[in-house]
């Protein structure tokens, strides 16, 4: 490294040694730091009171390309140099692993459980043997991240109030400090004087050694955090939650507790959030904790201090992350983390390792997950472990309904309720069953003086009083510097910043365009000012209002040129996808082709905006090239001029016709004729009718063959679409098989039948219950004869068309 890298690279080196230096502090064991090793791989080394080496660690930073596995093999053939001491190693960096660097340290991970033959395939049988106390850790944290974690760890030990503004000045002066210390250390020639002393550096620190009595879990903290949960106002829509089996039924906010651990997914604005506090305070009624956390908040491999920060923020202490292990290692306690799917794919994976690590041990606290993408938050979980799946429902009539109320004047008849409710499900489509969305809409309509506004309009009307709000006429000037420092984070798949970070983005993006005449500190107090942003829970994240602001900011910088496209598009880009082809008619045809080959089922929410002004044979052109992708087969479009203006398209190999209008565009006509295509592809297959068991056991077997059909029919019919579309249908479906359990006999309907209880698994295995006892709350519940009805064939192709639904984001899209 050289330049700004190199010290970037140190920044993060010290970072970390500012938490290994508070480790020791809170441990309080006699260990001591010396910052640069004595061997040149090591940057760092915790030594017990004799000298001995405890563990060494090597922190290297890495932008742009992913690492190899040569290159991470080439760090521990390289420790392996040195003696064999029996310290563990750490190898950490906040780059990313290339495929075959994972497939490395999966096996490195493999081999400390015994299974150490894919670890020998890298590097032999006398260097996998030595790797024994060997591990990786991607930790793609920035440095402003880490140090305000830190921060908020000092806080602990100088001052545990937790200030409106965050931790105070003598926190972030005791880690200022503590990093000036290591890296004045980390200069010195001789070895023995880089090595810091718990001594030396709990004079830094302060406090007593130990956890303070205060701080420890349960402790007093229980009533503290009933006493703030009861505290919040509780002025939120009534919101409800359903499985996500097949026909189960609306539940109430809190049935998410019910059953841990948990997902809980939903698309931006639908209410999770506000879900997931509705729990909380039904929980702290009942006298169970609930602690609400960010994974914006998580710093890699310390859910120990996600857990220990939640609880502070709660509460207004900062607490040591001991109190978080506390935490984590108490049953009675449910932590929710919210935004678990909007984190950088690093950073997820940490997290799924460590809640892999929590929940493989008995007795621990319940985790629920929560977040956009149901695909992203199976993959945190472990694949072993039973989990309940949520999702928010949409808004009911009477719901939206009180939305309505509670914006408009009481006095406001009936009859103009339900003309604006109209009017949202005509401009808004599904999204007028968001809350967020439907808010923002009805106070949309007084400011715009119209309600003919789509999701994009309503934004804007509503992003734009509060920057004039704040900045009058200047606020063009500062809101175009916010948008493109929102690109830059959405560009990262985050919609967050650490405080630093967001200094150092501001004032370059606002120092490149002079001709704004604005600085990066007006560009922030107005961000702060106008409510644009704020920091969560006092940690020092900076966040926009609501999440898809951020999606907003950055589509319009995007829609207006101001940063180029990407070259490849991630599920995550979904929602500003949306944004920016609302926002200029020509995006989606410039964007068609991204789209169809990486995210293709955002197509149909990207071509309904996909207005350019384009002849008969452009389109007939341009929709054959997007229809070969996403066929993946040779296709040519034949487009016709009606006399209307309007247009008609079909595939020159036959098939229906679709009507387009005269203004309609490539994507919107391939996107229609590959709706027509999978309507003749997923076509149900004839109901199979399966006899009627006469006694459990033949129940049992019933529901294991239909099962097995519906799993063999599901991977048949998945693998014939295309690369990226059978994998988007494959993590939306998750896990293909079934565990069921028979229960007791019922009447249904005259004719005997059997209660059935079942959950998705990845293989299927049905048991009888003989035991009454035994409850029925951890899965979906049917009958054997519901469940069977129609066979596997059948059940199969309804689950495909109803993930397509899903993913494309319209109900009913398939019918």
């Amino acid at each position: 490294m050289a330049g700004t890298d190199t010290f970037r690279g140190i920044g993060y080196q010290q970072a970390q040694a500012v938490h290994l230096a508070l480790d020791i502090v809170e441990a309080g064991l006699g260990h001591s730091l010396r910052v640069e090793g004595m061997d040149d791989i090591v940057d760092l080394e915790v030594l017990d009171a004799n000298g001995r080496r405890l563990e060494a660690l090597q922190a290297k930073t890495r932008a742009g390309t992913p690492w190899t596995p040569a290159l991470v093999i080439g760090i521990f053939e390289k420790w392996l140099e040195g003696d064999d001491d029996g310290a563990i190693f750490t190898f950490v960096t906040d780059g990313v692993l290339g495929p075959g660097a994972q497939n490395f340290v999966a096996a490195l991970d493999a081999s400390r459980d015994g299974n150490t033959q894919g670890l020998i395939s890298f590097v032999g049988h006398d260097k996998a043997r030595r790797l024994r106390n060997s591990f990786v850790k991607v930790a793609p944290d920035t440095v402003g991240s880490l140090l305000a974690s830190a921060d908020r760890r000092a806080a602990a030990f100088v001052d545990p109030l937790i200030r409106s503004a965050g931790v105070s000045e003598a926190a972030m002066q005791t880690v200022n400090t503590l990093f000036r210390v290591l890296t004045e250390r980390a200069g010195r020639k001789d070895p023995e004087e880089r090595i810091v002393s718990e001594a030396e550096l709990r004079d830094i620190v302060g406090g007593l050694a130990g956890q303070p009595p205060d701080s420890r879990w349960p402790g007093g903290l229980v009533g503290d955090h009933f006493d703030a949960v009861l505290r919040l106002p509780m002025d939120l829509v009534d919101l409800s939650v359903h499985r996500l089996e097949a026909g189960a039924e609306s539940a109430p906010a809190f049935a998410i507790g019910e059953d841990c651990p948990a997902t809980l997914s939903g698309g931006t604005g639908t209410g999770k959030s506000s879900v997931t506090r509705l729990l909380q305070n039904h929980a702290a009624r009942a006298g169970r904790t609930v602690i609400l956390a960010r994974a914006e908040t998580y710093i890699a491999g310390r859910l120990d201090a996600l857990a220990a920060d939640s609880l502070g923020f709660a509460i207004g202490r900062a607490l040591p992350p001991s109190t978080g292990r506390q935490i984590l290692a108490d049953s009675a306690v449910t932590l929710v983390i919210d935004g678990a799917s909007e984190i950088p794919a690093e950073a997820a994976r940490s997290l799924a390792s460590d809640l892999r690590v929590l929940l493989s041990r008995p007795g621990t606290a319940k985790i629920i997950v929560v977040g956009r993408s149901i695909a992203a938050l199976r993959a945190l979980l472990p694949s072993g472990v039973r989990y309940a799946e949520y999702a928010v429902e949409p808004l009911g009539h009477d719901r939206a309904n009180e939305i309505v109320c509670r914006l408009l004047d009481r006095a406001v008849s009936e009859h103009v309720r339900r003309t604006v409710l109209q009017r949202a499900d005509h401009q808004l489509g599904d999204g007028a069953r968001n809350p967020f969305l439907l808010t923002l809409y009805v106070r949309s309509l007084a400011r715009s003086g119209t309600d003919e506004l789509n999701r994009s309009e309503v934004y804007a009307t509503f992003v734009d009083e509060l920057a004039a709000r704040a900045a009058g006429s200047a606020s063009g000037a500062l809101l175009a510097v916010l948008e493109e420092t929102f690109a830059h984070l959405v560009s990262l798949q985050r919609r967050y910043s650490d405080a630093y970070e967001w200094i150092q983005l501001t004032d370059s993006i606002a120092d490149a365009h002079p001709e704004l005449n604005v600085s990066g500190r007006e560009v922030r107090e107005f961000a702060s000012h106008s409510g644009i942003t704020n920091v969560l829970n006092q940690s020092g994240v900076i966040v926009p209002f609501h999440d898809s602001i951020a999606d907003y900011l950055a589509a319009r910088a995007i829609s207006h040129g101001m940063i180029d496209l990407p070259s490849r598009l991630l599920a995550s880009d979904e929602q500003w996808i949306r944004f920016a082809t609302e926002q200029r008619r020509s995006m989606a045809m410039e964007m068609g082709h991204l789209i169809v080959r990486d995210i293709p089922f955002v197509a149909f929410a990207a071509s309904i905006s996909d207005k350019p002004a384009l002849s008969v044979k452009e389109v007939a052109t341009s929709t054959s090239a997007l229809l070969q992708v996403l066929l993946d087969a040779e296709v040519s479009v034949t487009l016709r001029e009606l006399p209307d203006g309007r247009r008609t398209a079909m595939m020159q190999t036959g098939g229906p016709t679709v009507v387009l209008d005269p203004d309609d565009g490539p994507l919107a006509a391939a996107v229609r004729l590959w709706r027509l295509n999978l309507l003749t592809r997923l076509k149900p297959p004839p109901s199979s009718r399966v006899q009627r068991p006469t006694d459990a056991d033949a129940a049992r077997a019933a529901v294991q063959l239909v099962a097995k059909e519906r799993q063999r029919a599901l991977r048949d019919c998945v693998a014939l679409f295309p690369g990226m579309q059978s994998r988007a249908l494959a993590d939306e479906i998750g896990p293909t098989g079934v565990h069921a359990r028979v229960g007791g006999a019922v009447d249904n309907f005259g004719a005997c039948d059997w209660t059935l209880t079942y959950w998705a698994a990845p293989d299927v295995h049905v048991t009888i219950e003989t035991d009454p006892s035994v409850g029925n709350d951890d899965g979906a519940r049917t009958t054997v004869m519901n469940y069977c009805s129609g066979g596997g064939g059948r059940a199969a192709t309804e689950t495909v068309r109803s993930a397509i639904e899903s993913l494309v984001g319209r109900r009913g899209w398939l019918s």
